[in-house]
């Protein structure tokens, strides 16, 4: 059976919606994600990652101002970096250049906040990692966001999922 195009569109358009309307967005699985609560922070990580704690927060006693989340498989790390004002985030999210290679960088200005980014590479090949630093002089915070992955199959399977992490962040006030 032969069908038009408009046929063909029409039924396109009906599988797609109807795919939007059982499959909710991942955001939307609650049980598929926990919460994590730094000293300034709140951001919501995949389950089962692991969490490694680095940075205690400089201006609480209780809680850390960054903190590593570890995919179960180990091919993926996301990173934040949140603390109550300002601050210096980790030294190991910065390009090393003894063992990788920019491949890219710009700035973007967008009114106080500027951003940098960075795409690096391993010299060896072993792994990708994607830097955006963001800071906002007049108020004298900063965010920073890592995400590394081993290969162009992890980037894709946790991309969608990494854009979720850090839209989930909620920066607290004293």
């Amino acid at each position: 059976m032969w069908y038009t195009s408009w046929q063909m569109k029409y039924a396109c358009l009906v599988i797609l919606l109807v795919g939007a309307l059982i499959s909710p967005p991942v955001e939307a699985k609650g049980d598929e994600w926990r919460q994590y609560r730094g000293a300034w922070f709140e951001i919501s990580y995949p389950d089962g990652f692991s969490i490694q704690e680095n940075l205690p927060s400089a201006t609480s006693d209780n809680g850390f101002d960054d903190v590593f989340f570890l995919s179960p498989d180990k091919q993926i790390t996301f990173y934040v970096f949140s603390p109550q004002w300002s601050g210096t985030p980790d030294e190991r999210i910065w390009p090393n250049l003894n063992a990788e290679n920019i491949i890219k960088k710009f700035i973007k200005e967008d009114g106080e906040i500027t951003s940098t980014f960075f795409v690096v590479r391993a010299k060896d090949g072993s792994y990708w990692r994607i830097i955006e630093d963001q800071k906002a002089e007049e108020t004298n915070t900063r965010r920073t966001f890592a995400f590394k992955y081993k290969d162009k199959q992890s980037y894709e399977k946790y991309r969608h999922t990494y854009e979720v992490f850090k839209g989930s962040l909620i920066q607290e006030a004293d």
